[in-house]
């Protein structure tokens, strides 16, 4: 019998192997079937339709997610971004605080506590903020879609505007602005522009189109990471003449986890970067003229999150990621939290202020 086992799991991976290459090949039908949404959605005509409605307001909606139980904890942050876009004239922050989903809807995994030792649920309620963003879509000429955990350095907040990050107003590409990654970097999906009209639309079609997929890693992030790829395949597809490479469906078979469940996306990540190289040149080589458009963090940083990075160079916006950031000091040394520490470290605080956050008249 044990001399089976080798060949048993052989057999197990293989067929689930198999299993994943036919959901790769119904997704593919899938987005092909899209086709003729995606050619409208990047017509020249769609693209430059007008939407005079959004005059007169600023020229970005900051739109974020907060729970009222989260409002004291990131009260500083949210005074940053409201005083940041009162300040520069072109942005102001919209808060959502409700749940979009009733008790019980929002997609969850069980996981381990590592308090109790017994199984708990983890519930995705990040998307939040995607529902949120949807929402205002056209209520602006672009929409930013910012994490809480997010907030401007003082060595930019006075100097660099976020209209910095978009294209000029008179173009019609891209419709999604974000930060460009290089292959040691990770995904992250917070800090991402994107402009009201049906590509955009388009784009969070089929980042919904996943709420409820099993077996993604990390919820909304994994997501949003394959949503970039089926998005740009489907630009590309609709646009060009020639026949082209779908690569988003053979990169999903990397993000799942395989058989024996262990998890490591580092065989997905090479594959994200791989097509979009192929779809718009190498990172800090990237060509333009596609639907998203890559800020590169050595021009503009809008989304640096804090690690085994050169932080030497502020960037314009931090991401404190992660849950360390609510790390706490004992309460008879101030009882302050990992991202109190860092706000007062970067603005030069000797102490925090007082914050209105959620209670604005606080």
């Amino acid at each position: 019998l044990e001399l089976e086992k080798p060949r048993r799991k052989h057999w197990f991976d293989l067929n689930y192997f198999r299993h994943l290459i036919r959901c790769s090949r119904i997704r593919n039908r899938e987005l092909r079937r899209l086709l003729p949404t995606a050619a409208s959605a990047f017509s020249t005509q769609e693209l430059s339709r007008s939407r005079p409605w959004v005059l007169g307001r600023p020229r970005i909606g900051v739109i974020m997610a907060v729970t009222p139980k989260e409002g004291d904890f990131y009260a500083h942050t949210i005074d940053v971004w409201r005083c940041y876009c009162k300040l520069h004239g072109d942005c102001e922050l919209v808060i959502e605080t409700a749940d979009f989903l009733p008790e019980g809807s929002y997609p969850y995994v069980m996981v381990i506590d590592p308090e109790t030792g017994g199984p708990k649920a983890r519930v995705g309620k990040a998307w939040n903020r995607w529902y949120a963003l949807r929402r205002h879509l056209d209520a602006y000429e672009w929409v930013l879609t910012a994490d809480p955990d997010q907030f401007f350095s003082r060595e930019c907040f006075g100097s660099v505007s976020l209209s910095a990050a978009l294209p000029e107003p008179r173009s019609v590409l891209p419709v999604v602005v974000m930060r460009d990654f290089p292959r040691f970097h990770t995904l992250n999906s917070a800090g991402v522009f994107f402009r009201g009209g049906a590509a955009s639309r388009l784009f969070l079609d089929l980042l919904f189109h996943k709420v409820y997929w099993e077996g993604l890693p990390d919820f909304d992030q994994s997501a949003w990471d394959h949503t970039v790829l089926e998005f740009m395949d489907l630009w590309a597809a609709a646009t060009s003449a020639e026949d082209h490479h779908w690569g988003s469906p053979w990169c999903l078979t990397m993000q799942v986890p395989p058989f024996d469940n262990s998890m490591s996306l580092e065989g997905y990540v090479k594959c994200w970067h791989d097509h979009m190289d192929e779809l718009v040149g190498p990172f800090g080589e990237r060509r333009g003229g596609a639907p998203v458009g890559l800020v590169h963090p050595g021009k503009m940083d809008i989304d640096f999150v804090p690690g085994a990075r050169n932080a030497d160079d502020a960037p314009l916006i931090w991401h404190l990621a992660g849950r360390d950031k609510f790390l706490r000091d004992r309460a008879e040394n101030g009882g302050l939290s990992v991202m109190d520490h860092f706000m007062m470290r970067d603005w030069g605080f000797t102490a925090l202020p007082e914050a209105a956050g959620l209670n604005l008249d606080g």
